[in-house]
């Protein structure tokens, strides 16, 4: 049973291996192609399988092909191999596709993708620096971080929290605030914001980034 196929490029019935996101899309792809783009990767592929021709009913292979099961939707897979791929790059509008994308390639040590992501990243700091301040944290990218966080000085914190400030821990937000309370108006003579006190625990490293 073939499964779900991904779309052009990655439904070349050419291709040598698959890869298979965790909603169960199944990404064609030429291996070479891809591991050059990321060491872990070209790992994985060689990762020794059980002969095809010796079981009835093998989930390792599709259609003679080696699978590679991977933690990600379908949707970020798709972009995230489009980064690899000799086709056009794919143009991510929404700031948690980005975040997404990015967490992917940094996982899968894809340095050009990074690079690209990361930029991204970077091209919503005007419209939500305080979202994008959030993923940086998350995905443990201090210099985004730094330049996100300057961004939001002078500016008023919103009401409603992003849904990014979700993922970081509780530790992590509520430091910023206590050293508002502690230290804001004896540094700042009174003056400074949340935010100012959020840059300077970047800037001092006082701030503890988690993980992803």
């Amino acid at each position: 049973m073939a499964g779900i196929i991904a779309r052009a490029p990655f439904d070349n019935p050419a291709a040598d291996t698959v890869i298979r996101s965790k909603d169960g899309v199944n990404f064609r792809v030429r291996s070479g192609i891809i591991a050059e783009a990321s060491p872990i990767f070209s790992d994985m592929f060689g990762i020794p399988l059980p002969d095809p021709n010796q079981l009835a009913n093998n989930s390792d292979y599709m259609d003679g092909k080696p699978v590679v099961a991977v933690e990600e939707d379908s949707a970020t897979l798709d972009r995230l191999l489009r980064l690899c791929y000799p086709t056009t790059d794919p143009v991510l509008t929404q700031l948690g596709d980005v975040r997404l994308v990015l967490a992917a390639a940094m996982k899968y040590e894809m340095e050009e993708a990074s690079a690209l992501m990361k930029k991204a990243l970077l091209s919503f700091v005007k419209s939500q620096p305080l979202s994008v301040w959030a993923s940086a944290c998350i995905l443990r990218l201090e210099p985004e971080a730094r330049i996100a966080a300057e961004a939001l000085l002078g500016k008023d914190l919103p009401i409603d929290a992003p849904l990014e400030l979700q993922d970081i821990s509780a530790g992590t937000r509520l430091r910023p605030i206590r050293c508002f309370e502690l230290r804001g108006k004896s540094e700042c003579g009174g003056h400074c914001s949340i935010v100012d006190v959020i840059l300077s625990f970047i800037s001092t490293c006082i701030i503890e980034i988690p993980k992803p």
